[in-house]
């Protein structure tokens, strides 16, 4: 007899079995694709190479231990695709498993190291064990510590009277700069420390410059000028040079005056000048005669 071609209700794949075999097995065919048990006599087809796309796999019986050598055969290689398709699920299931176990693990370690150093950075405990931080936020200050706030004492202490040495030194040239001159100046009153002179002859505005002659007395010139210092700082009066040009701005005379002998006139005589403070100068000087039509003043340090 020829053989049957039966063909899966589940996955519709046809192949061949022998009527013989049927018979012992009771017509129960497991498919060798999808491993579905099926009765072969309720799906036989007439076999037809045009119409039918037969494959031709094992033939898969199961359930009867009397069948001939080719169900014993078939039996086999049933076992070994089985076989292999069940390791290879387990074997991903195990990976999968692992894989999934791996991830959590390593989730779980980072979540606990973001924990530590977060109490780290607030709480400033110690995260070498970090199930005792409870503890931690709880025990005492350790004696260490203790013992060695004496020592950073003093070494603030040393710290303090080296950097008071070094103002104390070098307070001459801090001075210079205005942005610590009014401390020093309220310190060197108390430690005789060195304050150096404040200098800068473009803060002395000078003012209302004049010349006049007297006709009372020939051969004299009567000057005045207003003299004010826009510095934040006292400046000791300055030196004053009259020059005397002509028309054609030639020099024919000129007069240096030293502070000391001017501030005689002032009239508040003194040697420094306080910020925002004016000094009117009147004096008497010689007439430079008539070629002197022009005259400029100059201050000198």
């Amino acid at each position: 007899m020829s053989d049957i071609v039966t063909r899966c209700p589940e996955c519709q794949i046809a192949f061949r079995a022998e009527p013989s075999q049927l018979s012992a097995a009771g017509g129960l065919v497991r498919c060798g694709t999808c491993l579905v048990v099926f009765n072969a006599q309720e799906y036989i087809e007439q076999p037809d190479s045009e119409a039918l796309n037969v494959e031709y796999l094992p033939y898969v019986l199961d359930k009867f231990e009397d069948l001939g050598g080719a169900t014993g055969q078939l039996e086999e290689e049933l076992n070994n695709v089985l076989g292999g398709r069940l390791d290879q699920a387990i074997d991903h299931e195990i990976m999968d498993a692992k894989l999934a176990s791996s991830a959590e693990n390593h989730s779980k370690f980072a979540d606990m190291l973001d924990q530590l150093l977060e109490d780290s950075i607030t709480d400033q405990v110690d995260i070498s064990d970090p199930f005792t931080l409870d503890e931690a936020l709880t025990q005492p200050e350790p004696e260490s510590t203790k013992s060695k706030l004496p020592a950073v004492a003093a070494l603030l202490l040393a710290l303090s009277l080296l950097a008071a040495a070094l103002v104390y030194v070098n307070s001459a040239r801090l001075s210079l700069n205005p942005q610590y001159r009014s401390a020093l100046e309220v310190l060197c009153q108390h430690t005789q420390c060195a304050i150096a002179e404040y200098r800068d002859l473009s803060e002395i505005e000078v003012t209302q410059f004049t010349m006049l002659s007297d006709p009372q007395l020939p051969g004299s010139i009567d000057m005045q000028l207003l003299m004010v210092n826009r510095a934040a700082y006292s400046q000791r009066l300055p030196g004053l040079k009259i020059l005397f040009t002509d028309l054609e701005q030639l020099p024919v005379a000129q007069r240096i005056i030293p502070a000391a002998e001017y501030q005689l006139y002032l009239p508040t005589p003194g040697k420094l000048m306080s910020p925002g403070q004016g000094s009117k100068i009147e004096m008497r000087l010689a007439d430079p005669g008539p070629a002197a039509t022009n005259y400029a003043i100059e201050l000198l340090d």
